[in-house]
């Protein structure tokens, strides 16, 4: 966090950092552990979400004042920046990839039934409209 908030200029924008942080670093990591399977690049994705949010586009994330559209860019760039971390996984094992199953007790404990259910739902519609092996 501390890194994301040196890259911030403001103190008021920091706090607002990290009201956004707070509120939506699971549902990001949800979306992006339902794409990766493995939690250490679900981490990376998220973080770098958020790094690219802090060194360039936090004008135009401060500026979404909808939280229904805030929360769609911010899923849609961690469900972007999952891809990419497979299309680099794919390129250095050239072009295998292997994906470790992890127990649902671990994504139970992320988040709520409620929240699981919606976000496996569009998980699921996001798999149709990209499918992993086009990559």
């Amino acid at each position: 966090m501390i890194v994301y908030l040196q890259l911030i200029e403001t103190a008021e924008d920091r706090s607002k950092f990290e009201q956004l942080y707070e509120q939506y670093k699971q549902s990001m990591f949800y979306t992006a552990f339902q794409i990766l399977k493995r939690p250490q690049d679900a981490e990376d994705a998220v973080h770098n979400v958020f790094l690219h949010i802090a060194q360039k586009n936090w004008d135009t994330v401060r500026s979404i004042e909808n939280s229904t559209d805030l929360r769609n860019y911010l899923l849609k760039a961690t469900k972007n920046s999952s891809l990419n971390i497979i299309k680099l996984n794919k390129k250095s094992s050239g072009g295998k990839i292997e994906f470790s199953v992890v127990k649902d007790e671990i994504r139970d404990a992320l988040i709520g039934e409620k929240q699981q259910a919606a976000y496996q739902s569009r998980v699921n519609q996001l798999k149709i409209l990209y499918p992993v092996d086009k990559l």
